[in-house]
Protein backbone atom coordinates (compact mmCIF):
# COMPACT_ATOMS: atom_id res chain seq x y z
CA UNK A 1 0.00 0.00 0.00
CA UNK A 2 3.06 2.61 -1.03
CA UNK A 3 1.90 6.49 -0.71
CA UNK A 4 5.38 8.39 -0.08
CA UNK A 5 2.99 11.46 -0.29
CA UNK A 6 0.83 10.25 2.59
CA UNK A 7 3.97 8.70 4.37
CA UNK A 8 5.21 11.98 4.65
CA UNK A 9 2.33 13.77 5.99
CA UNK A 10 1.84 10.85 8.17
CA UNK A 11 5.35 12.32 9.55
CA UNK A 12 4.92 15.65 10.02
CA UNK A 13 1.11 15.07 11.78
CA UNK A 14 2.64 12.51 14.11
CA UNK A 15 5.17 14.96 15.02
CA UNK A 16 3.07 17.82 15.23
CA UNK A 17 0.57 15.83 17.52
CA UNK A 18 3.20 15.22 19.95
CA UNK A 19 4.09 18.67 21.34
CA UNK A 20 0.46 19.61 21.51
CA UNK A 21 -1.40 19.47 24.79
CA UNK A 22 -3.87 16.93 24.52
CA UNK A 23 -6.88 19.13 25.08
CA UNK A 24 -5.76 21.39 22.10
CA UNK A 25 -5.03 18.07 20.05
CA UNK A 26 -8.02 16.87 20.32
CA UNK A 27 -9.93 20.43 19.28
CA UNK A 28 -7.50 21.16 16.41
CA UNK A 29 -7.68 17.77 15.05
CA UNK A 30 -11.83 17.99 14.61
CA UNK A 31 -11.12 21.26 13.24
CA UNK A 32 -8.38 19.54 10.29
CA UNK A 33 -10.61 16.59 9.71
CA UNK A 34 -13.69 19.09 9.36
CA UNK A 35 -11.76 21.44 6.54
CA UNK A 36 -10.35 18.72 5.04
CA UNK A 37 -13.94 17.15 4.06
CA UNK A 38 -16.66 19.41 4.78
CA UNK A 39 -18.49 18.53 1.83
CA UNK A 40 -21.40 16.16 3.33
CA UNK A 41 -21.76 18.06 6.11
CA UNK A 42 -22.13 21.30 4.28
CA UNK A 43 -24.72 19.26 2.31
CA UNK A 44 -26.65 17.93 4.95
CA UNK A 45 -27.27 21.76 5.68
CA UNK A 46 -28.89 22.41 2.30
CA UNK A 47 -25.59 24.32 1.02
CA UNK A 48 -24.30 23.90 -2.49
CA UNK A 49 -24.13 21.23 -4.47
CA UNK A 50 -21.48 18.09 -3.82
CA UNK A 51 -18.76 18.59 -6.38
CA UNK A 52 -17.92 16.03 -9.10
CA UNK A 53 -16.23 13.11 -7.81
CA UNK A 54 -16.30 13.48 -4.43
CA UNK A 55 -16.87 9.87 -2.28
CA UNK A 56 -19.15 10.87 0.79
CA UNK A 57 -21.64 9.62 2.84
CA UNK A 58 -25.20 9.98 1.19
CA UNK A 59 -27.12 12.84 2.29
CA UNK A 60 -29.47 11.67 5.25
CA UNK A 61 -27.67 9.25 5.76
CA UNK A 62 -25.98 9.83 9.32
CA UNK A 63 -29.90 10.54 10.58
CA UNK A 64 -31.36 7.44 9.68
CA UNK A 65 -32.31 5.10 11.78
CA UNK A 66 -29.80 2.31 12.84
CA UNK A 67 -27.38 3.70 10.46
CA UNK A 68 -28.21 0.82 7.84
CA UNK A 69 -25.37 0.34 5.50
CA UNK A 70 -27.07 -0.12 1.83
CA UNK A 71 -27.28 -2.58 -0.74
CA UNK A 72 -28.62 -5.16 1.81
CA UNK A 73 -32.50 -5.25 0.87
CA UNK A 74 -32.94 -7.94 -1.52
CA UNK A 75 -36.76 -6.69 -1.82
CA UNK A 76 -36.00 -3.48 -3.99
CA UNK A 77 -32.58 -5.14 -5.62
CA UNK A 78 -30.09 -1.75 -5.21
CA UNK A 79 -27.12 -3.16 -5.99
CA UNK A 80 -23.27 -0.81 -5.90
CA UNK A 81 -22.47 0.39 -9.19
CA UNK A 82 -19.41 3.04 -8.86
CA UNK A 83 -16.14 2.42 -7.18
CA UNK A 84 -17.28 5.20 -4.54
CA UNK A 85 -20.64 2.79 -4.04
CA UNK A 86 -18.54 -0.22 -2.31
CA UNK A 87 -16.31 2.52 -0.43
CA UNK A 88 -19.46 3.87 0.84
CA UNK A 89 -20.52 0.18 1.93
CA UNK A 90 -17.57 -0.31 3.61
CA UNK A 91 -17.94 2.71 5.51
CA UNK A 92 -21.25 2.75 6.45
CA UNK A 93 -21.15 -1.04 7.06
CA UNK A 94 -17.98 0.50 9.60
CA UNK A 95 -20.30 2.95 11.38
CA UNK A 96 -22.97 0.85 12.10
CA UNK A 97 -21.14 -2.01 13.59
CA UNK A 98 -19.34 0.70 15.78
CA UNK A 99 -21.79 2.29 16.44
CA UNK A 100 -23.05 1.97 20.31
CA UNK A 101 -24.89 -0.64 21.69
CA UNK A 102 -27.52 1.32 24.24
CA UNK A 103 -28.04 -2.06 25.74
CA UNK A 104 -24.20 -2.90 26.90
CA UNK A 105 -22.41 0.72 25.98
CA UNK A 106 -20.02 -0.82 23.68
CA UNK A 107 -19.81 -0.87 20.05
CA UNK A 108 -22.51 -3.57 18.31
CA UNK A 109 -20.42 -6.28 16.69
CA UNK A 110 -19.41 -7.04 20.47
CA UNK A 111 -22.47 -8.79 20.67
CA UNK A 112 -22.56 -10.98 17.71
CA UNK A 113 -21.85 -14.57 18.08
CA UNK A 114 -18.56 -16.12 17.21
CA UNK A 115 -17.09 -18.57 15.75
CA UNK A 116 -17.62 -20.25 19.28
CA UNK A 117 -21.03 -19.97 19.62
CA UNK A 118 -21.40 -21.95 16.35
CA UNK A 119 -19.57 -25.32 17.33
CA UNK A 120 -20.94 -25.31 20.99
CA UNK A 121 -23.89 -26.00 22.25
CA UNK A 122 -24.66 -24.01 25.30
CA UNK A 123 -24.47 -26.79 27.71
CA UNK A 124 -20.82 -27.76 26.28
CA UNK A 125 -20.31 -24.58 26.07
CA UNK A 126 -20.86 -23.96 30.10
CA UNK A 127 -18.61 -26.86 30.60
CA UNK A 128 -15.47 -25.31 28.65
CA UNK A 129 -12.65 -23.54 30.78
CA UNK A 130 -14.02 -20.51 29.28
CA UNK A 131 -14.57 -16.99 31.19
CA UNK A 132 -17.49 -15.11 30.88
CA UNK A 133 -17.14 -11.80 28.53
CA UNK A 134 -15.59 -11.07 25.50
CA UNK A 135 -12.78 -13.87 25.07
CA UNK A 136 -9.47 -13.50 23.01
CA UNK A 137 -7.20 -15.46 21.26
CA UNK A 138 -3.51 -15.66 19.56
CA UNK A 139 -3.15 -16.57 15.97
CA UNK A 140 -0.69 -19.04 15.14
CA UNK A 141 0.74 -20.11 11.85
CA UNK A 142 -1.39 -22.79 9.80
CA UNK A 143 -0.63 -24.74 6.78
CA UNK A 144 -1.39 -23.04 3.40
CA UNK A 145 -3.20 -24.58 0.69
CA UNK A 146 0.02 -26.49 -1.68
CA UNK A 147 -1.01 -24.33 -4.73
CA UNK A 148 -0.95 -21.22 -2.75
CA UNK A 149 1.91 -21.80 -1.07
CA UNK A 150 3.58 -22.65 -4.49
CA UNK A 151 2.65 -19.09 -5.78
CA UNK A 152 3.36 -17.66 -2.70
CA UNK A 153 6.70 -19.23 -2.81
CA UNK A 154 7.42 -18.13 -6.46
CA UNK A 155 6.12 -14.77 -5.51
CA UNK A 156 8.93 -14.04 -3.13
CA UNK A 157 11.88 -15.36 -4.90
CA UNK A 158 10.80 -13.17 -7.53
CA UNK A 159 11.27 -10.30 -5.06
CA UNK A 160 14.52 -11.80 -3.57
CA UNK A 161 12.87 -12.81 -0.27
CA UNK A 162 12.85 -15.87 1.51
CA UNK A 163 9.51 -17.78 1.07
CA UNK A 164 9.42 -17.89 5.34
CA UNK A 165 8.99 -14.17 5.32
CA UNK A 166 4.82 -14.76 3.77
CA UNK A 167 4.25 -17.94 5.38
CA UNK A 168 1.66 -16.01 8.21
CA UNK A 169 -0.92 -15.57 5.29
CA UNK A 170 -4.49 -16.31 7.09
CA UNK A 171 -2.36 -17.21 10.54
CA UNK A 172 1.33 -16.12 12.38
CA UNK A 173 1.53 -14.68 15.84
CA UNK A 174 2.14 -11.20 15.84
CA UNK A 175 4.20 -10.14 18.99
CA UNK A 176 4.36 -5.55 19.09
CA UNK A 177 7.22 -3.66 19.91
CA UNK A 178 6.16 -4.02 23.82
CA UNK A 179 6.76 -7.47 23.73
CA UNK A 180 3.06 -8.29 23.56
CA UNK A 181 1.06 -10.77 21.24
CA UNK A 182 -2.18 -9.66 18.96
CA UNK A 183 -5.15 -10.85 19.44
CA UNK A 184 -7.58 -11.71 17.74
CA UNK A 185 -11.61 -12.07 17.54
CA UNK A 186 -14.76 -12.79 15.21
CA UNK A 187 -18.15 -12.25 15.20
CA UNK A 188 -21.22 -12.79 12.84
CA UNK A 189 -24.51 -10.99 12.35
CA UNK A 190 -27.30 -13.29 13.08
CA UNK A 191 -27.55 -14.10 8.73
CA UNK A 192 -24.73 -15.48 8.58
CA UNK A 193 -24.32 -16.96 11.85
CA UNK A 194 -27.67 -18.80 10.89
CA UNK A 195 -26.69 -19.84 7.17
CA UNK A 196 -23.21 -21.20 8.06
CA UNK A 197 -24.53 -23.16 11.26
CA UNK A 198 -26.62 -25.16 8.42
CA UNK A 199 -23.92 -26.18 6.38
CA UNK A 200 -21.03 -26.34 8.80
CA UNK A 201 -19.20 -30.10 8.80
CA UNK A 202 -20.79 -32.76 7.61
CA UNK A 203 -23.81 -31.06 6.19
CA UNK A 204 -21.64 -29.12 3.62
CA UNK A 205 -22.68 -32.04 1.23
CA UNK A 206 -26.23 -30.95 1.51
CA UNK A 207 -25.56 -27.59 -0.28
CA UNK A 208 -25.81 -27.10 -3.84
CA UNK A 209 -22.50 -25.96 -5.82
CA UNK A 210 -24.15 -22.18 -6.67
CA UNK A 211 -25.76 -21.75 -3.10
CA UNK A 212 -24.48 -18.33 -2.08
CA UNK A 213 -24.60 -16.14 1.39
CA UNK A 214 -27.99 -14.44 1.86
CA UNK A 215 -28.05 -10.86 1.25
CA UNK A 216 -26.78 -9.06 4.48
CA UNK A 217 -24.85 -11.80 5.72
CA UNK A 218 -21.54 -10.24 7.42
CA UNK A 219 -18.68 -10.82 9.86
CA UNK A 220 -15.87 -9.05 10.94
CA UNK A 221 -12.57 -10.10 12.03
CA UNK A 222 -11.23 -7.55 14.35
CA UNK A 223 -7.26 -7.35 15.71
CA UNK A 224 -6.56 -6.43 19.39
CA UNK A 225 -3.09 -5.57 21.11
CA UNK A 226 -2.23 -5.33 25.44
CA UNK A 227 -2.29 -1.30 26.75
CA UNK A 228 0.59 -0.68 28.87
CA UNK A 229 -0.11 0.45 31.25
CA UNK A 230 -0.29 4.70 31.83
CA UNK A 231 -0.36 3.97 27.98
CA UNK A 232 -2.09 6.97 25.73
CA UNK A 233 -5.15 5.35 24.56
CA UNK A 234 -6.95 8.99 23.13
CA UNK A 235 -6.81 7.41 19.49
CA UNK A 236 -7.70 3.89 20.50
CA UNK A 237 -10.91 2.33 21.16
CA UNK A 238 -10.37 -0.23 24.25
CA UNK A 239 -11.95 -2.56 26.11
CA UNK A 240 -11.47 -5.12 28.85
CA UNK A 241 -11.47 -8.60 27.48
CA UNK A 242 -9.87 -12.59 28.58
CA UNK A 243 -6.86 -13.61 26.61
CA UNK A 244 -5.59 -16.56 26.62
CA UNK A 245 -2.51 -16.97 28.56
CA UNK A 246 0.90 -18.14 26.67
CA UNK A 247 3.81 -19.93 27.38
CA UNK A 248 6.52 -21.72 25.04
CA UNK A 249 7.26 -25.10 24.80
CA UNK A 250 10.19 -27.13 24.76
CA UNK A 251 11.31 -26.29 21.20
CA UNK A 252 10.66 -22.62 21.59
CA UNK A 253 7.51 -22.55 19.66
CA UNK A 254 4.65 -20.05 21.15
CA UNK A 255 1.35 -22.00 22.35
CA UNK A 256 -1.33 -21.54 24.91
CA UNK A 257 -0.55 -22.11 28.69
CA UNK A 258 -1.75 -25.72 29.71
CA UNK A 259 -4.12 -26.04 31.49
CA UNK A 260 -5.63 -23.39 29.38
CA UNK A 261 -5.77 -20.06 31.51
CA UNK A 262 -6.69 -16.78 30.91
CA UNK A 263 -6.17 -12.78 32.83
CA UNK A 264 -7.87 -9.97 32.09
CA UNK A 265 -6.27 -7.13 29.98
CA UNK A 266 -7.48 -3.64 28.46
CA UNK A 267 -7.62 -4.18 24.91
CA UNK A 268 -6.92 -1.77 22.25
CA UNK A 269 -8.68 -1.94 18.56
CA UNK A 270 -6.15 -2.10 15.95
CA UNK A 271 -7.31 -3.50 12.76
CA UNK A 272 -10.63 -4.63 11.84
CA UNK A 273 -12.08 -6.78 8.32
CA UNK A 274 -15.87 -5.85 7.87
CA UNK A 275 -17.04 -8.44 5.08
CA UNK A 276 -20.63 -8.16 4.11
CA UNK A 277 -22.82 -9.79 1.27
CA UNK A 278 -24.86 -7.42 -0.94
CA UNK A 279 -27.39 -7.45 -3.86
CA UNK A 280 -25.62 -9.02 -7.20
CA UNK A 281 -22.67 -9.59 -4.81
CA UNK A 282 -22.24 -12.86 -2.88
CA UNK A 283 -18.91 -13.29 -3.36
CA UNK A 284 -18.74 -10.42 -0.69
CA UNK A 285 -17.20 -7.09 -0.57
CA UNK A 286 -14.01 -7.27 1.75
CA UNK A 287 -12.75 -4.31 3.29
CA UNK A 288 -10.39 -3.70 6.25
CA UNK A 289 -9.89 -0.84 8.42
CA UNK A 290 -6.94 0.29 10.44
CA UNK A 291 -5.98 2.84 13.60
CA UNK A 292 -3.97 5.92 11.95
CA UNK A 293 -1.02 5.12 14.38
CA UNK A 294 -0.59 0.95 13.52
CA UNK A 295 2.26 1.37 11.20
CA UNK A 296 4.05 3.92 8.46
CA UNK A 297 3.23 3.04 4.32
CA UNK A 298 6.26 1.85 2.55
CA UNK A 299 7.96 4.81 1.16
CA UNK A 300 7.14 4.71 -2.92
CA UNK A 301 9.93 3.28 -4.20
CA UNK A 302 11.41 1.86 -1.49
CA UNK A 303 11.87 -2.00 -2.04
CA UNK A 304 10.55 -4.19 0.81
CA UNK A 305 13.95 -5.33 1.21
CA UNK A 306 16.03 -1.97 1.78
CA UNK A 307 17.92 -1.57 4.45
CA UNK A 308 16.68 1.76 5.00
CA UNK A 309 14.03 2.92 7.55
CA UNK A 310 10.67 2.98 6.47
CA UNK A 311 10.34 5.69 9.23
CA UNK A 312 11.93 7.94 11.75
CA UNK A 313 8.92 7.63 13.71
CA UNK A 314 7.56 4.98 16.50
CA UNK A 315 4.25 3.50 15.87
CA UNK A 316 2.27 1.59 17.35
CA UNK A 317 4.06 -1.61 15.53
CA UNK A 318 7.01 -0.53 14.41
CA UNK A 319 9.81 0.94 16.00
CA UNK A 320 11.70 4.01 14.79
CA UNK A 321 14.83 3.23 12.51
CA UNK A 322 13.71 -0.07 11.51
CA UNK A 323 15.07 -1.09 8.12
CA UNK A 324 12.54 -2.62 5.78
CA UNK A 325 14.28 -5.79 5.36
CA UNK A 326 13.67 -6.47 9.42
CA UNK A 327 10.30 -5.48 9.02
CA UNK A 328 7.35 -7.82 8.06
CA UNK A 329 9.35 -11.07 9.21
CA UNK A 330 7.74 -14.14 10.30
CA UNK A 331 9.37 -16.04 12.48
CA UNK A 332 7.29 -19.36 11.46
CA UNK A 333 8.78 -21.77 9.33
CA UNK A 334 6.59 -24.09 6.91
CA UNK A 335 6.71 -26.65 6.43
CA UNK A 336 8.64 -27.03 9.42
CA UNK A 337 12.53 -28.04 9.55
CA UNK A 338 12.90 -31.29 10.53
CA UNK A 339 16.98 -30.95 11.38
CA UNK A 340 16.19 -27.95 13.52
CA UNK A 341 15.71 -27.53 17.30
CA UNK A 342 12.82 -25.89 16.95
CA UNK A 343 11.52 -27.01 13.65
CA UNK A 344 8.48 -24.43 13.64
CA UNK A 345 10.19 -21.26 14.22
CA UNK A 346 13.29 -19.82 13.03
CA UNK A 347 14.14 -18.45 16.44
CA UNK A 348 12.76 -20.17 19.68
CA UNK A 349 10.48 -17.74 21.33
CA UNK A 350 11.37 -16.79 24.89
CA UNK A 351 8.73 -15.75 27.39
CA UNK A 352 8.25 -13.98 30.50
CA UNK A 353 5.58 -16.12 32.42
CA UNK A 354 4.72 -13.53 34.35
CA UNK A 355 4.64 -10.70 32.45
CA UNK A 356 3.48 -12.27 28.86
CA UNK A 357 6.52 -10.31 27.43
CA UNK A 358 7.86 -11.93 24.16
CA UNK A 359 10.64 -12.11 21.85
CA UNK A 360 11.39 -11.81 19.52
CA UNK A 361 9.62 -8.86 18.22
CA UNK A 362 7.81 -8.34 14.99
CA UNK A 363 7.69 -4.42 13.55
CA UNK A 364 5.22 -3.57 10.83
CA UNK A 365 4.99 -1.65 7.73
CA UNK A 366 1.94 -1.55 5.34
CA UNK A 367 3.67 -2.15 1.73
CA UNK A 368 0.03 -0.86 -0.24
CA UNK A 369 -1.37 1.95 0.85
CA UNK A 370 -4.71 1.82 -0.22
CA UNK A 371 -4.14 -1.70 -1.36
CA UNK A 372 -3.53 -1.77 -4.50
CA UNK A 373 -6.26 0.53 -5.78
CA UNK A 374 -4.19 2.31 -7.99
CA UNK A 375 -3.34 -0.80 -9.91
CA UNK A 376 -7.01 -1.64 -10.33
CA UNK A 377 -8.12 -0.48 -13.90
CA UNK A 378 -11.18 1.64 -13.52
CA UNK A 379 -14.17 3.24 -15.83
CA UNK A 380 -12.96 6.45 -17.65
CA UNK A 381 -12.99 9.47 -14.50
CA UNK A 382 -13.04 7.63 -12.06
CA UNK A 383 -9.89 7.24 -9.00
CA UNK A 384 -10.60 5.00 -6.71
CA UNK A 385 -7.16 6.09 -4.50
CA UNK A 386 -9.31 9.59 -4.28
CA UNK A 387 -12.98 7.90 -3.72
CA UNK A 388 -11.15 6.23 -0.40
CA UNK A 389 -9.09 9.44 0.51
CA UNK A 390 -12.52 11.60 0.18
CA UNK A 391 -14.47 8.55 1.85
CA UNK A 392 -12.16 8.38 4.71
CA UNK A 393 -11.76 12.53 5.18
CA UNK A 394 -15.82 12.43 5.02
CA UNK A 395 -16.11 9.84 7.56
CA UNK A 396 -13.83 10.36 10.30
CA UNK A 397 -14.74 14.39 9.74
CA UNK A 398 -18.64 13.64 10.88
CA UNK A 399 -17.30 11.20 13.76
CA UNK A 400 -14.60 13.16 14.95
CA UNK A 401 -17.21 16.22 15.33
CA UNK A 402 -19.65 14.35 17.43
CA UNK A 403 -22.47 11.61 16.70
CA UNK A 404 -24.93 10.33 19.56
CA UNK A 405 -24.64 7.12 17.71
CA UNK A 406 -20.84 6.84 17.50
CA UNK A 407 -17.62 7.05 19.70
CA UNK A 408 -15.25 10.05 18.58
CA UNK A 409 -12.52 7.97 19.18
CA UNK A 410 -13.86 5.74 15.28
CA UNK A 411 -12.35 9.07 13.89
CA UNK A 412 -9.13 7.73 14.79
CA UNK A 413 -9.67 4.50 12.22
CA UNK A 414 -9.35 4.76 8.06
CA UNK A 415 -10.18 2.59 5.14
CA UNK A 416 -7.41 0.81 3.87
CA UNK A 417 -9.60 -0.18 0.93
CA UNK A 418 -11.76 -2.37 -0.41
CA UNK A 419 -11.60 -5.73 -2.93
CA UNK A 420 -14.81 -7.12 -4.37
CA UNK A 421 -15.34 -8.58 -8.57
CA UNK A 422 -17.98 -7.42 -11.13
CA UNK A 423 -20.27 -10.11 -10.80
CA UNK A 424 -22.33 -8.62 -14.07
CA UNK A 425 -19.24 -9.58 -16.16
CA UNK A 426 -17.41 -13.16 -13.70
CA UNK A 427 -20.31 -14.17 -11.87
CA UNK A 428 -19.44 -16.20 -8.54
CA UNK A 429 -19.49 -20.08 -9.35
CA UNK A 430 -17.35 -22.69 -8.06
CA UNK A 431 -13.61 -23.20 -9.63
CA UNK A 432 -13.53 -19.48 -10.18
CA UNK A 433 -9.97 -17.28 -9.97
CA UNK A 434 -11.59 -14.96 -7.73
CA UNK A 435 -7.89 -13.17 -7.42
CA UNK A 436 -7.31 -12.86 -11.23
CA UNK A 437 -11.27 -11.40 -11.03
CA UNK A 438 -10.22 -8.49 -8.23
CA UNK A 439 -11.08 -5.13 -8.61
CA UNK A 440 -10.95 -2.49 -6.23
CA UNK A 441 -7.77 -2.75 -4.14
CA UNK A 442 -6.62 -5.54 -6.29
CA UNK A 443 -3.20 -6.38 -3.23
CA UNK A 444 -5.66 -5.53 -0.18
CA UNK A 445 -4.29 -6.72 3.28
CA UNK A 446 -4.42 -5.25 6.95
CA UNK A 447 -1.03 -4.27 8.06
CA UNK A 448 -1.43 -6.01 11.60
CA UNK A 449 -4.07 -8.96 10.48
CA UNK A 450 -1.92 -10.29 7.17
CA UNK A 451 1.47 -8.61 8.08
CA UNK A 452 3.42 -11.50 5.98
CA UNK A 453 0.54 -11.68 3.48
CA UNK A 454 1.45 -8.31 1.92
CA UNK A 455 2.40 -9.35 -1.22
CA UNK A 456 1.75 -8.04 -4.97
CA UNK A 457 -1.02 -10.24 -6.78
CA UNK A 458 -2.46 -11.31 -3.69
CA UNK A 459 -5.55 -10.46 -1.36
CA UNK A 460 -8.66 -11.66 0.53
CA UNK A 461 -10.19 -13.63 -2.59
CA UNK A 462 -6.68 -15.75 -2.23
CA UNK A 463 -7.74 -17.66 0.84
CA UNK A 464 -10.96 -17.14 0.97
CA UNK A 465 -12.48 -18.67 -2.28
CA UNK A 466 -14.56 -21.40 -3.38
CA UNK A 467 -11.89 -24.24 -2.92
CA UNK A 468 -12.27 -25.94 0.76
CA UNK A 469 -8.93 -27.27 0.13
CA UNK A 470 -9.21 -30.33 1.64
CA UNK A 471 -10.66 -32.86 -1.12
CA UNK A 472 -14.72 -31.48 -0.92
CA UNK A 473 -15.89 -30.05 -3.51
CA UNK A 474 -15.58 -26.74 -4.82
CA UNK A 475 -18.85 -25.15 -4.13
CA UNK A 476 -19.77 -21.00 -3.34
CA UNK A 477 -20.18 -21.07 0.28
CA UNK A 478 -16.45 -22.34 0.93
CA UNK A 479 -15.63 -19.10 0.45
CA UNK A 480 -16.37 -18.88 3.71
CA UNK A 481 -13.75 -19.89 6.61
CA UNK A 482 -16.23 -20.55 8.82
CA UNK A 483 -18.03 -23.69 6.91
CA UNK A 484 -14.65 -24.74 5.18
CA UNK A 485 -12.47 -24.40 8.38
CA UNK A 486 -15.11 -26.83 10.05
CA UNK A 487 -14.95 -29.60 6.77
CA UNK A 488 -12.21 -32.52 8.71
CA UNK A 489 -9.13 -32.60 6.73
CA UNK A 490 -7.72 -34.76 3.86
CA UNK A 491 -5.12 -37.06 5.10
CA UNK A 492 -2.39 -34.99 2.74
CA UNK A 493 -3.44 -31.92 4.08
CA UNK A 494 -2.44 -32.72 8.07
CA UNK A 495 1.03 -32.03 9.22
Amino acid sequence: MPCQAGQSQNKHRQTFWLIMPRAITAALLTLVLLLAAPARVLAEAGAEPLAEGVCVAPQGWWSSANLQPPYEDPANGDAPQTDCNFQQWSWMAFVHWMQTNPRTGQPLFLSLPTPEDLATTNRVRSALPLPKGLTMSVRFAKPLPAAILAELRAAAGARGTSASSINQAAGGALIDPNGRALYYTTHMNRTYADFARQYMGSNYAKADPDLNFPVGSTVLKAAWRVVEPGEDTSTLFTTEANIEVLDVDAQGNLITASPRSYRKELMALTGVHVVGAVNDHPEFIWATFENTNNAPNLPDGMSANSDSAVSDQDWLFYKAGTAASASNQSNAVYPPDPSSSHPDVKVAYQIDNETQKITPVTNVFRMFAHGGAESSPADPGTNRVADIDSANADFTATIAAGNDSIKPVFSNYHLIGSVWINTAVTPLEPGLDLVASSVGSINLANSVLETFFQTPGQNCFTCHNTNPFNGDPDKNIAISHIISGSLPPSPASIR
